[in-house]
């Protein structure tokens, strides 16, 4: 488990105070070199008024913690606050580290020192949620209803007809995980789904022929399966990141895709399976939503989900009211599809690049 995470970990387990030394943190990290449990915490760590930033701030690594005085730290996110306060004290952490000004690029040394030292990852600009993933959440809150009808309204044609119909054929075998799976029907839908929604094309995304799709499902049911008690909207904080350490390996195995991608194409596979929890990812609406450009998808997928998913959670829980308010049906077929519908109209809406050819529809 990387430095900073052993950090959190002492602070969930009551092993060490809220405002932390390094002789607290050290009795318990001897896995770690001396020299690592001195500088980290000073390097990866910041004043609230931004006045005094360690060497890897000021390289453009995310902050980990506050510097309360000489020798003693806070961290920004901890396990004492609830997961909304610490979106909140991560969000301002991230304002006062740019200092309003955007993110700097992480300069290649720094980030090399940084995984020498055990940083959990080195969390450059390409890594981290943008502090304009801020400003989209709070806009799309604002505005959630009129975003969902620009994004129901965006596609047409093939991506909606198999999305509706596996949709509908997993309810008529009760949303039952296992049953879908081993349903010829079903699998053919999905699988049907994933070419209409790009998963196949001659750009570059590769499925899997059908027989192997429907192996590599089978072999993954069970993990599935373990996920599918859990809904997005009433998860709770405890288990956010347990969803996430279970999702990720399950992302990494299931046969939406044969090539090196698997972030998307599994994401809107598992989102078939788990309509209540996982909503699809992609870069077009999501990835830009949250600030992700294509090249942040080609290199680190598992630091892009980890980053993402309590996002997701975030808009779900603060607009539970308004998503208890759909029927379900159609292209607003889930909580977590009719949050990404929210999202993909609210890019239309705000972030569209002017002077760009639209999309053809069909493709989600």
């Amino acid at each position: 488990m990387p430095f900073w995470e052993d950090v959190y970990e002492l602070r969930r387990r009551g092993l060490i105070p809220r405002q932390w030394s390094r002789a607290d943190i050290a009795r318990h990290m001897g896995k770690y070199k001396p020299n690592t449990i001195q500088s980290l915490p000073s390097n990866q760590s910041m004043t609230r008024d931004g006045a005094h930033k360690g060497n890897y701030v000021l390289r453009g690594l995310e902050p980990k913690a506050w510097r309360v005085k000489p020798g003693t730290f806070e961290l920004i996110t901890d396990p004492e606050d609830t997961l909304t306060d610490q979106q909140i004290q991560r969000a301002q952490a991230l304002r006062v580290a740019d200092n309003g000004t955007g993110l700097a690029r992480v300069r290649t040394n720094g980030g090399d020192a940084a995984r020498k030292e055990g940083v959990d990852a080195p969390f450059a600009r390409r890594h981290r949620p943008r502090p304009c993933a801020e400003e989209h959440v709070e806009g799309l809150c604002s505005d959630f209803a009129a975003c969902v009808e620009v994004g129901v309204r965006k596609y047409s044609g093939p991506s909606v007809y198999f999305h509706c119909k596996t949709m509908d054929r997993f309810k008529s075998l009760g949303y039952q995980v296992h049953s879908a799976i081993e349903d010829e029907r079903f699998r053919e839908l999905l699988y049907a789904t994933l070419v209409s929604w790009g998963m196949h094309d001659m750009k570059g995304a590769k499925m899997p022929d059908f027989a192997t799709f429907t192996e590599g499902l089978k072999a993954c049911a069970p993990e599935i399966h373990r996920l599918s008690d859990y809904e997005i909207v009433n998860l709770r904080e405890e288990d956010v990141d347990h969803v996430i350490d279970r999702l990720w390996p399950l992302i990494t195995r299931l046969p939406g895709s044969v090539t090196k991608s698997k972030l998307v194409a599994n994401s809107k596979l598992v989102h078939h399976l788990l309509p209540c929890l996982v909503p699809p990812i992609d870069r077009e609406n999501s990835g830009k939503f949250f600030g992700y450009t294509q090249q942040d998808f080609q290199r680190d997928q598992a630091a892009i989900l980890r980053s993402l998913f309590p996002r997701f959670v975030f808009i779900a829980k603060r607009m539970q009211p308004v998503l208890a308010s759909f029927d379900y049906s159609g292209f607003n077929s889930s909580p977590t599809k009719v949050i990404d519908n929210a999202i993909i109209g609210y890019v239309q809406k705000n972030l569209k690049a002017k002077g760009r050819h639209p999309r053809k529809k069909g493709a989600a």
